[in-house]
């Protein structure tokens, strides 16, 4: 839509999604973490800090209106995540207004 490269975009919403999955997943993320060698007692939270921090390091910027995503894109955007083939495997359940609101936090 944006002729944004999907790595990218996948990227830089990759920390917004994982922090909406943390709930109901806690041991997963906890699970994460040890993989990601983080300090002992992290949770979902020092994951989702650990991507920013990631992000930052290899020169992905955090926010999508970096990428030229506009509030007008956001409406379409979220249409185009609920009709994703992939959307349903989600270990929590998206809605489109979970989408949105997953897109302008991350606008």
């Amino acid at each position: 839509m944006l002729d944004t490269h999907h790595g990218l975009a996948n990227a830089v919403n990759l920390p917004y999604g994982m922090r909406f999955n943390i709930e109901g997943q806690e041991n997963k993320f906890e699970n994460i973490a040890r993989a990601l060698q983080l300090k002992n007692g992290s949770d979902g939270n020092d994951v989702v800090n650990y991507l920013f921090e990631l992000n930052t390091a290899i020169h992905i910027p955090h926010k999508l209106s970096a990428i030229g995503v506009k509030d007008e894109h956001i409406e379409t955007l979220s249409d185009l995540a609920v009709a994703d083939f992939a959307h349903p495997n989600n270990p929590r359940p998206v809605s489109k207004k979970d989408f949105r609101e997953l897109y302008l936090e991350a606008l």
